[in-house]
């Protein structure tokens, strides 16, 4: 379906995925590269975040306000942003107007200004956001959760924001710089973009905006491998009666692991949506909860992630709210999914997947993490035959693989009842 209308190109320094659609005029495209930051930072993601949050506060051409003109008055839309290893962008525009919208992007990534006044208003913007966290529990258990599960030097590690603030009051423009010049390279530069797109005109497009990057070949610094740690961790916060509680528990599953698409279907059947296992039984039955789900979180090609359950319980229901999410995971992992919940699921995701390849959008996106995430472009095509060929079996053997409610970690933020 998809596979044989990809073209796949290649320049010096970038991997290109074009899709030409029966849309006309409309063009969009994703792309992203590795960029390495240094494990020895302080903290080389929110330098990195902050980097590219200054790309788009003008260039060394054009100030923020006449870009942003430039870009309303043709409709198009750039944005350009930090995802852990890597450094992304995406947008979409008329045909016509490529050449004008790329060669803002080029500007933005090569060329960028780093003013001083500029910095420090985004500065104060991130100590803003991050003074606010401190008070949100689901902020707080997430990070004790994830201060318990993973090493400093790990991706999937997040600084306190008590420390990122501190680092913040500290930074200058230099680094910002500096973190420019050394991590802005073509390192697995891949561009995904679907629509009325001519091919070869778009590869001279990245050609002129990426050519001159050169390619570093690093090695990865970061840890590979979580901890698991059975424990409770209780981050206490004032006038919070909502708690927030999360299980979890790492998992040695990449994207590209065998079991990953079946501990993925599993997962997504206990809490994926509105309609999964623990909606139907902790909110609609037990009326315990407004909002509980589960997920596999920090899952790279690279980096096995986490599994996660995460609840919003009152103080009045916190021990019954745990208890009653625990029965369930033992049930889950003891008794596995149902043939009827595993054939819903399964049309639900199917269904979900095709409504997010109707758009350009959707099509660029999905080509994107395709690559991202290590697979061949054929699995476009296979991961509904894929997901449709899975059976309990093989979802419930994944299911008690990997996850042991006894060894789950338990995070619980906010007022603890008396």
């Amino acid at each position: 379906m998809f596979l044989d209308r990809i073209k796949v190109l290649h320049t010096g320094n970038a991997t290109l995925h074009a899709l030409r659609t029966t849309v006309r005029e409309v063009v969009s495209w994703y792309g992203s590269f590795y960029s390495f930051p240094e494990a020895n930072y302080a903290d080389p993601m929110l330098l990195q975040e902050m980097m590219v949050g200054m790309l788009d506060k003008g260039t060394r051409f054009r100030d923020k306000f006449v870009i942003s003109d430039e870009l309303e008055k043709r409709g198009a839309q750039l944005q350009l942003f930090s995802d852990g290893l890597r450094i992304g962008f995406f947008g979409r525009a008329l045909k016509e107007d490529l050449p004008a919208v790329f060669g803002v992007l080029g500007e933005q990534f090569n060329n960028p200004l780093f003013d001083l006044e500029e910095f420090n208003k985004l500065r104060l913007q991130t100590i803003s956001a991050r003074q606010r966290s401190l008070s949100n529990t689901r902020y707080r258990a997430e990070l004790a959760m994830n201060h318990a599960l993973y090493p400093k030097a790990h991706p999937n590690y997040n600084t306190p924001a008590e420390l990122e603030i501190a680092l913040l009051e500290s930074m200058d423009v230099a680094q910002i710089r500096e973190y420019h010049q050394k991590h802005i390279a073509a390192n697995q530069l891949i561009i995904s973009t679907a629509g009325d797109v001519d091919p070869e005109g778009f590869k001279d497009l990245v050609e002129q905006t990426f050519g001159h990057w050169h390619v570093e070949h690093r090695a990865s610094v970061f840890a590979k491998e979580g901890v698991i740690n059975p424990g409770k961790t209780v981050t206490p916060l004032p006038d919070r009666q909502n708690l927030d509680v999360m299980f979890g528990i790492p998992t040695p599953v990449t994207t590209l692991h065998s079991d990953y698409l079946a501990l993925y279907l599993g997962t997504y059947i206990l809490g994926g949506n509105f309609s999964a296992r623990l909606m139907n039984t902790i909110r609609d039955e037990q009326g315990l909860t407004y909002g509980i789900g589960a997920s596999l979180s920090g899952v790279t090609q690279e980096y096995a992630g986490f599994f996660q359950v995460n609840v919003t319980l009152s103080q009045q229901n916190l021990e019954k709210g745990i208890e009653a999410t625990m029965e369930q995971l033992r049930k889950w992992v003891l008794e596995g999914i149902t043939e009827a919940e595993l054939a819903e699921k399964k049309t639900t995701l199917a269904g979900k997947y095709q409504v997010e390849m109707a758009t350009t959008h959707g099509l660029a996106r999905a080509m994107q993490q395709n690559a991202e995430e290590g697979f061949p472009l054929s699995m476009l095509d296979a991961y509904v035959p894929k997901l449709e060929a899975l059976t309990t079996e093989e979802v419930n053997r994944a299911i008690r693989k990997y996850i042991d409610p006894e060894a789950l970690h338990l995070s619980i933020a906010g007022t603890m009842p008396a």
